[in-house]
């Protein structure tokens, strides 16, 4: 009995955990929606734009806020009993709908193939963003295993980048490899951690939704390595713990 306390006691860390680090990163991102220049003023900034008000909305400020508060509203609204029968009707329904491994196996290739068909021509034509001329070029086209003693820097970035390189003729395809892998983690850890297929069918579909992966899906200079490298760490605590 004591043990199986303990191990439910372990299990909410892990998902409180879990939850705690998601809602930083999804904080930080929010409030660069609503205050777009905090961000970059905080971190140093670009020079000209030092006169810039940090606190200055967004033109998406409102309509995110507004958006949010509605939402978290029928959320409250829900969870309280205050809704309408049908509406809550509607809301279980959603929450407690699931549907076969196989079927979502099937759209998962669905989903990825999709996404591989639209993008795929992308892969063998030049970055054209100046942080990638300018900084990241430069060093991947001296870049050695070498480098690794000479300081602390994102080595294994370079290193993949260097490799994509020397196998495909293109940096482009490895950063474009690793946001389908993305794609397929983002389903396995929500499934993980929702228990729920279709709620990883909802996150992939979600994720291609995002500007943002569809911008740099195979972006050298802001590739997805680093957010692919924190879902594999917490997928990986959570199957141990779980």
């Amino acid at each position: 009995m004591y043990k199986e306390v303990l191990n439910l006691q372990r299990k909410s860390l892990v998902l409180y955990a879990i939850f705690l680090a998601a809602l930083g990163a999804v904080l930080i991102a929010e409030t660069t929606v609503v205050f777009p220049s905090l961000l970059m003023r905080t971190m140093g900034g670009i020079p000209e734009y030092f006169d810039v008000n940090p606190f200055e909305p967004g033109i998406m400020a409102l309509p995110f806020l507004v958006t949010n508060f509605i939402l978290f509203g029928i959320a409250v609204l829900y969870f309280k009993g205050r809704l309408p029968q049908k509406i809550s009707s509607s809301f279980r329904f959603i929450l407690n709908f699931e549907i076969s491994a196989r079927v979502a196996f099937l759209i998962v290739l669905l989903l990825i193939g999709g996404f591989i068909t639209f993008t795929v021509n992308q892969l063998f034509t030049e970055e054209q963003f100046p942080d990638y001329y300018n900084n990241v070029k430069p060093v991947l086209q001296t870049w050695t295993i070498n480098n690794i003693t000479k300081g602390f820097d994102v080595h294994l970035k370079f290193f993949l980048d260097v490799i994509s390189m020397k196998i495909f003729g293109s940096y482009r395809v490895i950063p474009y490899l690793e946001s389908i892998s993305l794609l397929v983690l983002t389903y396995f850890f929500t499934k993980l951690i929702t228990k729920s297929r279709f709620a990883g069918i909802a996150s992939i579909v979600i994720l291609l939704q995002s500007t943002i992966f569809l911008f740099y899906h195979s972006s050298v200079a802001y590739d997805n390595s680093w957010i692919l490298l924190y879902f594999k760490a917490l997928s990986f605590f959570s199957i141990i713990r779980l």
